[in-house]
């Protein structure tokens, strides 16, 4: 294969674009149903998979909306890096400034400044199925990572989190501190056995 095929199967193993791997298997059940919430989506599905992402989402969320923000911003977590040398880290750090454009938490070509990202339905669901594979339950998966990166209020989180359920994406109900969040529609039985056994 040529360098862009190459490049292309990288891609896919990275971030799983596979039908057998749940993770891409429950965005494509999104995808189609919600073409607002796919760059959202898309971002989710590379927070999962990609270091780089998690790495510097702190970076991005430390800067407030309407502020600019550049690639210095983000040596100190890709610092924490170690193999990613003092070039690389910078070549790095403007093509993850790019991911986070991408995805509407940025905006601007050479100048990025802070904005906030369109968060839907979709992007609700999917952010509580990756915290709830990823071992959480009830409302600690209102908490988890992936929902940090929507920098959506409580209330807002739990509005569309109902109005994903209605859409039969999960089961979701929340009363106070008290809450059920299951995937039902989304998991095989032997995805849902394993997603709550020990690494």
């Amino acid at each position: 294969a040529d360098g862009l095929g190459r490049a292309g199967v990288v891609v896919r193993v990275l971030y799983a674009l596979d039908p057998s791997v749940v993770v891409f298997r429950v965005l494509r059940r999104l995808w189609d149903a919600d073409l607002a919430g796919q760059p959202v989506l898309a971002l989710l599905l590379a927070s999962a998979r990609d270091p780089l992402i998690r790495q510097t989402a702190t970076a991005i969320h430390s800067v407030g909306v309407g502020n600019p923000i550049g690639p210095a911003a983000l040596d100190e977590a890709l610092a924490r890096m170690p193999w990613l040398g003092g070039e690389t880290r910078k070549k790095v750090a403007v093509n993850v400034l790019s991911t986070w454009t991408q995805a509407g938490y940025l905006r601007g070509r050479a100048a990025k400044i802070r904005t906030l990202p369109v968060v839907t339905q979709s992007a609700v669901a999917y952010a509580l199925f990756l915290g709830y594979l990823s071992g959480l339950r009830g409302i600690a998966v209102l908490a988890s990572f992936w929902c940090q990166l929507l920098e959506l209020p409580l209330p807002d989180l739990k509005r569309l989190a109902r109005e994903a359920a209605q859409r039969g994406w999960l089961v979701f109900k929340c009363v106070g501190e008290v809450a059920e969040v299951r995937f039902p529609n989304l998991l095989t039985p032997q995805e849902e056995k394993a997603s709550v056994e020990p690494d």
